[in-house]
C-alpha cells in the first residue's frame, strides 16, 4: 500500500479520535490498560472454539506469543492519540493483515475474535456508573473496527497476490507433468479404443469396458491437462467429446446387434480422432 493511502488512513483514524474529549481518551486508555489481558483472553477463548482455528493456531503459540502481541496491539491503538503516531500504527495494521494473508488464516476468524472483544467491552462498561460510558464504548468500537478494516485491506490485497503465486506454481507443475505425459496419453487413448474393438469382435456374450472419462487418458485430461490449459477454447470441447464417447460406449455395451455395435465404434473412433487433434492443437499453441 502506497504512502498516500497510509497517510489517508492515518488522517481518518485521527479524525475518529478527534471526535472525543481528552477526558474520554484518557479514561479509555486507562480502561484498556486495566482490562487488556481480560479482553485478550476473551478473544482467544472463543475464537479457539472454532475448528478452523486449530489449522493455524495451537494453545502453545497462543499462550507463549500471541496473547502478548494482541495485548500490545490493544495498548497501541488507544495510546496513539497521545503519541500522535497514527501512520506508524496504521502500518502495523497493514503488516498484521499481510501476515494473516501469508499464513492463510481466514479474515472471518479474526473478526470472530474482535466481536468477542467488543462484546466483553459492553459487558464491562455496563457495570460502571460514569456518565461517559456510552461515549467511551462508542470510541472503543470505532477504533477497533477501523483497525480491523485496515488489516482487511492489507489481507485482501496480499491474499490475492499469494493465490496468484500458488496458481502460477500449480500451473507450472501441471504443465511440466502434461508435457511429460503427452505421448503416453496419446497411446493410452488408442489402447482404450483398441481394447473396446477387440471385445466387440471377440463375440463375447457380454463384457464391460471402462468409460473414457474414467480411463487413464480421461482422468489425465480432466484433472490435469484441463487445468494446465485452462482458458483455451479446446479444453471444454475435449471434455464434452469425452462424455459423448462415454454415452456411445454405454450404447455399445447394451447393444445386442454386432453391426450396430460396430457402427457405434466408428462414431467413437471419429470422436477420438477429434479429441486427439484438439489435444495436439493445445500443445502446438503452448510450444
Amino acid at each position: 500500500m502506497n504512502e498516500q493511502c497510509i497517510t489517508m488512513l492515518a488522517e481518518q483514524w485521527k479524525d475518529i479520535c478527534g471526535q472525543y474529549s481528552a477526558t474520554d481518551l484518557n479514561y479509555t486508555a486507562q480502561f484498556i490498560q486495566d482490562n487488556s489481558f481480560l479482553l485478550v483472553d476473551e478473544f482467544y477463548k472463543n475464537m479457539m472454539q472454532e475448528k478452523e482455528a486449530s489449522y493455524f493456531l495451537s494453545d502453545e503459540i497462543v499462550q507463549s506469543r500471541l496473547k502478548t502481541t494482541l495485548n500490545q496491539w490493544l495498548l497501541d491503538c488507544f495510546n496513539m492519540p497521545f503519541k500522535q503516531n497514527y501512520e506508524e500504527v496504521v502500518q502495523r495494521q497493514l503488516v498484521i493483515g499481510n501476515v494473516h494473508a501469508r499464513i492463510g488464516i481466514p479474515s472471518w476468524l479474526i473478526m470472530r475474535g474482535i466481536r468477542e472483544i467488543e462484546k466483553k467491552v459492553f459487558s464491562l462498561q455496563a457495570s460502571r456508573t460514569q456518565q461517559n460510558i456510552y461515549t467511551v464504548t462508542n470510541y472503543i468500537v470505532q477504533s477497533i473496527g477501523f483497525a480491523s478494516e485496515i488489516m482487511c485491506r492489507s489481507y485482501e490485497a496480499n491474499i490475492e497476490i499469494n493465490n496468484d503465486i500458488k496458481h502460477t506454481y500449480r500451473l507450472f507443475s501441471a504443465m511440466q507433468d502434461v508435457s511429460i505425459q503427452k505421448d503416453k496419453q496419446r497411446s493410452s487413448l488408442l489402447d482404450w479404443e483398441n481394447e473396446l474393438m477387440f471385445k466387440v469382435f471377440s463375440d463375447s456374450a457380454s463384457f464391460n469396458h471402462l468409460l473414457l472419462s474414467k480411463s487413464e487418458f480421461g482422468l489425465w485430461f480432466i484433472h490435469k491437462a484441463a487445468y494446465a490449459f485452462s482458458g483455451t477454447d479446446q479444453v471444454q470441447i475435449i471434455i464434452d467429446r469425452i462424455y459423448e464417447v462415454d454415452k456411445l460406449n454405454l450404447a455399445v455395451l447394451k447393444s445386442q446387434d454386432k453391426a450396430n455395435a460396430i457402427a457405434l465404434i466408428q462414431q467413437i473412433r471419429e470422436k477420438n480422432r477429434e479429441i486427439q487433434h484438439l489435444v495436439d492443437q493445445l500443445f502446438q499453441v503452448s510450444e
